[in-house]
């Protein structure tokens, strides 16, 4: 989540263009509305935790991992053009 985080907020901001609205196959007919990226970020972070499928810290060390990654590799997107 944190490369799609950094990515996403490099090409159009921290804030979504407009509200971006998602629905959970999981939760049918529970949609929420999200205007920027790093509360979705947050959100699925939470959900993993509560779910019981990871610890938090592990998933903020994958979150400060995408980062990196992004961080390291926009640049290079740069050099194609992108």
């Amino acid at each position: 989540m944190g490369a799609a985080q950094d990515v996403l907020t490099a090409f159009l901001g921290p804030r979504a263009p407009e509200p971006i609205s998602l629905t959970s196959s999981n939760d049918p007919g529970v949609t929420r509305t999200y205007t920027d990226w790093s509360t979705i970020t947050q959100e699925v972070v939470d959900a993993r935790v509560w779910e019981g499928v990871h610890f938090r810290f592990s998933d903020d060390a994958g979150v400060r991992l995408g980062k990196a990654v992004a961080d390291d590799d926009l640049p290079r997107l740069a050099l194609l053009g992108l």
